[in-house]
């Protein structure tokens, strides 16, 4: 049985709050790659544990500190636009991924086109429902 973990989406950052009041300049990070996975999903067993690596580039003229976490998502209306679950219990959500998901680090100070790491462990658990599984981080 294989569990198909599709739509890690798009590295979802923002800059903290603080950093968004103090300046009008427009703030633009780029997620390389922004989807993950042969036509976008991963496969992964019940049981296996992967990781993988999304780099996050500062494409802005100015320093930003970076909070990523991961988030189930479900698709939109219009059957391409990603609607986060934030806040929902995920344990309700059948095609739930983010309670698989270990996410370092939470928070990165990135200056003007620098560029961090942001790494996903995926932990699939053993009883694992076969099928898509969805988050962004």
């Amino acid at each position: 049985m294989t569990c198909l973990i599709a739509g890690i989406a798009a590295l979802v950052v923002s800059p903290t709050q603080a950093q968004v009041a103090e300046t009008t300049d427009e703030i633009s990070i780029t997620a390389i790659p922004p989807r993950l996975g042969e036509d976008n999903t991963l496969k992964v067993k019940p049981g296996e544990k992967t990781q993988i690596d999304v780099r996050a580039r500062n494409s802005s003229n100015q320093t930003i500190t970076i909070q990523s976490s991961a988030i189930d998502f479900i698709v939109g209306e219009d059957g391409t636009t990603p609607v986060p679950l934030d806040g929902q219990v995920e344990s309700s959500n059948r095609w739930s991924l983010a309670s698989w998901l270990t996410v370092a680090p939470n928070q990165q100070t990135l200056a003007p086109n620098q560029s961090g790491i942001v790494s996903i462990v995926i932990d699939v658990p053993e009883d694992a429902l076969p099928g898509g599984h969805y988050a962004m981080i």
